[in-house]
């Protein structure tokens, strides 16, 4: 039987190498390689084409879920198991559009990970830590009310930086380069966020955007 092809993507030196070593000695899985960053995860993806990436949710310079989705365009068979802090929030939006196969925290043993590699490659069935099941329920319970009450925000798939983004935009009125430098990145890049937002949102400009982010309830009116 072929091994299973890991690719390993998490912000932790010690952890990253140390699980990548414990991986190793498993007969069944070959760890391709290991990653630190969103960018370095998708150009490695690309590369070397995993049966499954294992993720971490707090990845640099890009965030987990974009990086998913790039690699997601190009390699659809590629399963993902986001890996989370057992007691960090959950960005739920940002887990759902991920469409992991697994979600677990890194209290996993390392007999449990093996288990859920296997079982989200050869059966292709969703595994879920127990917290982040519940965590989920909680969140469509909240979904569930919000809507019997008509008080649903606009969902239009926007990444997590996406949202920092136009909230800077909206409420505050930022340009391009006081968004840069509130959020620690280019004006490049906060050109190519601007991008997606005006084509997810269907809008041309940025003041279209900021009036029904505030309109949608996309962000709060109050505070812009």
């Amino acid at each position: 039987m072929e091994k299973i092809k890991v690719l390993l993507a998490d912000s932790q030196a010690i952890f990253r190498e140390g699980l990548a070593k414990l991986l190793a000695d498993s007969p069944d899985i070959e760890v391709l390689s290991t990653c630190s960053s969103g960018f370095e995860t998708i150009q490695k993806a690309m590369e070397l084409k995993p049966d499954v990436i294992l993720l971490d949710m707090e990845l640099t310079n890009c965030e987990y879920d974009e990086a998913a989705q790039h690699i997601k365009e190009v390699l659809p068979e590629t399963r993902f198991i986001i890996l989370a802090q057992p007691h960090k929030d959950l960005d739920i939006p940002s887990i759902l559009r991920v469409e992991a196969m697994a979600y677990i925290t890194k209290k996993v043993t390392l007999e449990r990970l093996i288990e859920i590699i296997d079982t989200v490659y050869n059966k292709g069935d969703l595994c879920l830590a127990p917290q982040i099941a519940a965590k989920l329920l909680e969140t469509f319970t909240l979904w569930g009310k919000s809507i019997e009450e008509g008080q649903l925000r606009y969902d239009l798939g926007l990444s997590k930086r996406e949202m920092e983004v136009l909230n800077l935009l909206a409420q505050k009125g930022m340009t391009n380069r006081e968004i840069a430098s509130t959020l620690y990145i280019t004006e490049s890049t906060v050109k190519t966020h601007l991008s997606n937002i005006l084509a997810k949102m269907h809008v041309h400009n940025r003041r279209q955007a900021a009036v029904m982010a505030r309109e949608k309830g996309i962000v709060s009116k109050a505070d812009s």
